[in-house]
């Protein structure tokens, strides 16, 4: 495909500010929500929150700032005694790997017993008791609070028709967390997707994270509207589609010590460069990666449409950005946001049913001819708003199978995407 070579005189271009007044570049409410909870009313009955997840993790977080109130509450356990902690009355939340200084950050708390345990992936709070147990990345533990973990809205889900939950595939997968629905009816409608690129000028974007190298880029543009620049011999490269997707690369830097604070404050400020409302995206999970140049920290993230995640990728993975020290170099994410409804509601399938609907293909995918050895993979199925070819938020069913992601539509059991990723 032909380019057209673009050159930049070297004069002054009118640039954002680089980070707007009264604007916060730390972790807020709204940033840190869990991927999923399950609630155990008692020994036989279970069920997952699809939706309206926000009334019940309020009260979670109240519960947590009682347990982390009381000073030396916290114990490391066994993984024995987390998961006999978890066949009695709880409500678990669900995150993909959280540093435990988020959730210090949006309870309001510092330098409590948690600081330094790592990546979250699961709380669970004991009902009518002073207990709650926390899984992170690499270990177990125990906090006592002062009162007891009472949940208005589990009683008052207890006296409603809830939808119950079980583990169909207990005697194949041994992940407790997978459960599937005994009776399914929820309605959903599509969404639609707005483009940042309506609103702001690629060039100013591009100005935006390239600063004061921006008069020295070499710019391609393509016939199709995409957009590429280059630095320093491609040690900086940035791609912007008309679509919106923006794909950002910086080599050559130094080792720095890494600091979660600096790289979390870096990463919101490039969300601010590039136009995205740092307020409207959810930190999935955070990483903590070497490379030869030093640590550097990788954020997952996405953005939610009432409580449910969004994905918008061409593939299957995250859009992420990699920061080293207060320097991001590395970033993937869709320049859109979750936008109005529009149609009728229409059912959507039970994620057993969309599975069962794709499982040949799946097991053709995966070359894996024995069903039972593709279940006993599945590590995760979650409710999400996948975007489709015509910009549109789909409700589809994500399924993480070994290594693969498999992306059904939740209206019609298509299958929209799959992928390779890291686990």
């Amino acid at each position: 495909m032909a380019l057209v070579i673009i050159r930049y005189n070297l004069i002054g271009h009118n640039a954002y500010t680089e980070s707007k007044a009264g604007v916060s570049y730390e972790v807020e409410n709204e940033n840190i929500t869990p991927s999923n909870i399950i609630i155990r009313i008692n020994q036989y009955y279970m069920t997952q929150i699809l939706r309206d997840k926000n009334i019940y993790y309020s009260e979670a977080k109240i519960r947590l700032i009682n347990a982390l109130s009381q000073k030396n509450s916290l114990k490391n356990i066994k993984e024995s005694d987390y998961t006999n902690a978890k066949k009695l009355p709880n409500i678990v939340l669900l995150f993909d790997a959280i540093p435990a200084d988020y959730i210090e950050k949006i309870i309001n708390l510092k330098g409590t017993s948690i600081s330094d345990i790592g990546y979250i992936k699961e709380i669970c709070f004991l009902q009518d008791s002073q207990y709650v147990y926390i899984k992170t990345t690499e270990d177990f533990y125990e906090l006592k609070g002062k009162n007891k973990n009472t949940f208005e809205s589990v009683k008052q889900l207890s006296s409603k028709n809830y939808t119950r939950y079980y583990p169909k595939f207990e005697n194949i997968n041994d992940n407790e967390n997978i459960l599937l629905p005994l009776t399914f009816d929820i309605q959903m409608k599509v969404a639609c997707t707005k483009n940042i690129l309506d609103e702001v000028k690629i060039a100013d974007i591009a100005e935006h994270i390239l600063k004061d190298r921006f008069d020295f880029t070499s710019s391609l543009i393509q016939k199709n509207g995409d957009y590429f620049y280059s630095y320093n011999n491609g040690q900086e490269i940035l791609r912007i589609t008309s679509q919106g997707f923006i794909e950002y690369k910086k080599e050559g830097m130094e080792n720095i010590q890494a600091d979660l604070k600096i790289s979390t404050y870096a990463m919101f400020e490039f969300l601010n460069l590039i136009g995205m409302n740092h307020k409207n995206i959810v930190i999935s999970s955070v990483e903590k990666m070497d490379r030869n140049t030093g640590t550097i920290y990788k954020f997952d993230i996405r953005q939610q449409k009432d409580d449910i995640e969004v994905f918008m990728q061409d593939d299957v993975s995250d859009g992420y950005i990699e920061v080293s020290g207060d320097t991001v170099i590395a970033a993937k994410l869709y320049l859109r946001y979750p936008s109005e409804y529009t149609g009728d509601e229409k059912i959507i399938m039970e994620p057993a049913k969309a599975l069962n609907v794709q499982i040949e293909d799946i097991q053709e995918i995966m070359g894996i001819q024995d069903v039972e050895q593709v279940i006993a993979k599945i590590q995760d199925i979650r409710l999400i708003y996948a975007m489709n070819t015509d910009d549109n938020l789909q409700a589809s069913w994500r399924y993480s199978i070994g290594e693969y992601i498999f992306i059904i539509n939740a209206f019609t059991g298509d299958l929209m995407n799959y992928g390779m990723v890291k686990i």
